[in-house]
Parts: structure tokens; sequence; C-alpha cells
């Protein structure tokens, strides 16, 4: 991706992706320039390749994005139309799912190794490089990045989803997944099954009827099955909006566009 001059193609040209990654790449790399136009030697290298490992990695998240999307297609269709692949367009769901938040974890890591190389030392004096989820809690008490609270904590439940049911199962209670359908998404439960760990409450308790499990984004949401606990994967489309708008954030921070217009140093 370098060219003679030193510098870095700003977009992988020939790498296929959406028109969003697209912009968030022509953008960030706009912005990137501006951050390392004083750089030289090797640290212009060590800059170059951390960028262009970022924006890698975002076009595999966005691949992973799409796996995810045309995976629920296939499901819907299946289930709807009673096909006998049902269980495994279930499980393909299942593995596309869990396979954009490992790549999220992993761009949410370069994101890191950029900033660690290119960002400015108002920045890196206290940036924690050794763990994703400290990372987030940095950002989230930055007050140049409090717009994007929202979108630091969807990036979060990414993360510890993937740590608590993905990456580290042994950690957990022995659990089982389902998938669930609806209007807007397809949506994976995974649950504690009472076999596992007994419910003491009465199954009326957790089932108390169908509107209660219609949305499984909603704060009073319980699945349709009786067990001891349970957790829902986290939105994709709202994690992919949420890496693409916070990666822009952090390089315009970087390149101090949180300063007061009165105070430019």
């Amino acid at each position: 991706m370098s060219n003679d001059a030193g510098g870095w193609d700003a977009v992988p040209g020939d790498l296929e992706a959406s028109a969003r990654i697209r912009e968030v790449i022509e953008t960030g790399s706009h912005l990137t320039d501006q951050i390392v136009s004083a750089f030289q030697g090797p640290r212009l290298a060590r800059a170059a390749l951390a960028t262009s490992l970022l924006w890698e990695y975002m076009v595999r998240l966005d691949w992973r994005y799409h796996e995810v999307l045309s995976a629920g297609t296939a499901l819907s269709t299946a289930a709807s139309e009673e096909e006998p692949l049902v269980r495994t367009r279930q499980l393909q769901f299942v593995d596309r799912t869990e396979s954009f938040h490992r790549q999220l974890y992993g761009t949410l890591s370069v994101l890191m190794l950029l900033l660690s190389h290119v960002a400015p030392r108002r920045v890196t004096a206290h940036l924690p490089i050794a763990s994703v989820q400290k990372f987030l809690v940095y950002l989230r008490e930055q007050p140049a990045l409090a717009s994007h609270t929202t979108e630091i904590d969807q990036l979060r439940s990414s993360v510890e989803f993937r740590a608590a049911f993905l990456d580290h199962p042994q950690q957990r209670k022995l659990h089982h997944w389902m998938t669930m359908g609806t209007p807007s998404e397809t949506v994976i439960i995974y649950y504690v099954p009472s076999y596992v760990v007994p419910v003491d409450r009465p199954a009326s308790a957790d089932t108390a009827g169908p509107a209660q499990y219609l949305n499984p984004r909603a704060p009073n949401f319980k699945p349709a099955i009786v067990c001891s606990s349970f957790q829902v994967s986290p939105e994709p489309h709202e994690t992919h909006t949420a890496i693409c708008s916070l990666v822009l954030g952090i390089l315009a921070w970087c390149g101090g566009a949180d300063l007061p217009a009165d105070n430019p140093t």
C-alpha cells in the first residue's frame, strides 16, 4: 500500500468495501495526514504501516458485517419456507455474528496500536494499550469525546460479549444458544438452561406473556424459555456505525479538533 514517495494510499482500491467504509477511510486518512505532517524517517514509516493496518481491519470488519446481514436473511428465508437446512442456517448466523464481534475487537486493538504511534503526548500520556476494555474506559473519560459516549458504550458491549461468550467460555456457566427473529433483525440469545442451573422461582415469573419477549432490545425482555440467565448478542448495525464514528472522532481529537478556537497550540 506504500508508494515511492514514502506515503501510503488512503483507500485500498484493490479491496472491496462498502461506500460507508470508503468514506471513513478517506476522511480518516485526511485527518491522519494532518497529524503526521511533521513526521520523518522511521517515525513516518511506522505511522504509515499502522494506518494501513487500521484501514485493512476496517475493510475486514465491513466484510464481516455484511456476512452477518446475509446470514440473517438466509436464516429468515429458511425459517419462513420451512427448509430442511434451518439448523445449518442458524449455526451459520451464529458463526458470522461471532466473527464480526471478534473482528471488532481486533480493529479496536489496531486502533490502539495506531494511536501509540501517531497520537500527541496529551493523548498517549495515559493511554492504556494492554487492554481493549481499559482503552474504551479511558476514551469514555475524555471530555473531548463526550459526544461519542453512546458509541463507546455500544463497543464496550461488543467487547464484553466477546470476552464472556466467545473467547473465554470456560470462565462462564455452561450456556446454550437460540436464535430469535423479529421484523427488524435476527438475534442470538445465549442462556443458561434451567437444567444446568435450576431456577427456584416458578416458570410463570420468566414467561409472563407474548408481549414480554417480542423485543429482545427492550429493557424488560425475557426469552420464551425458562433459564437462570441470558444475554442477547449486540446489535451489529449499531456496532458497525459506532466504530466508524468513533475512529473519526478519535483522529479529529488527536489532530487538535478538540482544542478551543482561541487556543490553537
